[in-house]
């Protein structure tokens, strides 16, 4: 909810300020983070006093976190039999495009389409809604993790070919990206 609907907020408010509390615009970035952690806090408030959705029927045992160490779970992924290093190395760039997607999005709408605060915020709102519409769908039809990986692999690059391809006029192509890329970084759902 805050990817979908927060970015293109906090655009719209930078570009635009609030003129209702005398935020003028384009000079609204302490205003913008004033109101982020105003948001931050609310959250926080909201969430201490939500009561636990899962029922106890459903709760797992207690977690012994002292097992939890990310080199024996690398160590232990590295030597799964079915696993080459081609894969890893595909894994580890497909990882990599999705983790840096949404930092790199931003400037890369600015420089090759020309979109400001407001519109850059609208696309990132738009890769969100779509991903949170379309994630439980995505996860039923590919029903296996190998499935979803290769599956997010291909949108990506569809993603991300159309988004080389697309320039300031060619806004129908700029969504066919966005969505595109939208597919290829699904929310895993809650189970």
């Amino acid at each position: 909810l805050s990817f979908a609907a927060g970015v293109p907020a906090g655009g719209i408010f930078y570009e635009h300020g609030l003129p209702a509390l005398g935020v003028a615009p384009c000079g609204a970035s302490r205003a913008l983070f004033a109101a982020s952690t105003a948001g931050c806090y609310l959250s926080a408030v909201v969430f201490a006093f939500l009561p636990e959705s899962l029922p106890e029927s459903r709760r797992s045992e207690a977690f012994d976190w002292s097992a939890v160490s990310p080199i024996r779970g690398l160590t232990a992924f590295c030597r799964h039999p079915k696993l080459k290093p081609t894969y890893l190395l595909c894994l580890a760039m497909l990882f990599y495009a999705i983790s840096t997607f949404n930092s790199v999005i931003i400037n890369y709408a600015r420089w090759r389409w020309a979109f400001g605060p407001t519109q850059a915020g609208i696309v990132l709102g738009v890769i969100g809604v779509v991903t949170g519409v379309l994630s439980p769908v995505y996860f039923t039809v590919f029903s296996s993790s190998a499935s979803v990986v290769k599956a997010s692999a291909v949108f990506l690059l569809i993603g991300h070919t159309l988004a080389a391809l697309s320039n300031c006029e060619s806004f129908p192509l700029i969504i066919m990206a966005c969505v595109t890329l939208a597919l290829g970084n699904p929310w895993q759902p809650g189970t």
